[in-house]
C-alpha cells in the first residue's frame, strides 16, 4: 500500500500455516519489490513481529534491512529502491 504523501509503500504478507516453508513468501517479497521498483518507488517498508524471525530472514535474503525499535518493540524491515 502506498504511504500518503510519499514515494514509499508499506507491505504486508500473511502466509497460513499450511503453505509456510514452500518459498510463497520469497515469492511474493521478491515480486512486491520488482513492483515498487517499476512503480519507481523511493521505499518500502514494513513492521515485523521480533519472534517473527523466518520473517526477517526473508526480508534480509531479499534485500531489506531489518532493524529493531525498543520503542516500538517490533523490527522495521526496509529496502531502499531508487532516488526520489
Amino acid at each position: 500500500m502506498r504511504i500518503h504523501g510519499l514515494n514509499a509503500a508499506e507491505f504486508a504478507v500473511l502466509i497460513t500455516d499450511k503453505y509456510q516453508h514452500q518459498g510463497i513468501g520469497t515469492e511474493l517479497l521478491k515480486r512486491l519489490v520488482q513492483v515498487g521498483r517499476d512503480e519507481k518507488l523511493s521505499l518500502i517498508v514494513g513492521d515485523i513481529l521480533p519472534e517473527n524471525r523466518d520473517m526477517q530472514e526473508i526480508c534480509r535474503r531479499v534485500g531489506f534491512r531489518c532493524d529493531y525499535s525498543e520503542k516500538e518493540e517490533i523490527v522495521k524491515a526496509e529496502i531502499r529502491l531508487a532516488e526520489a
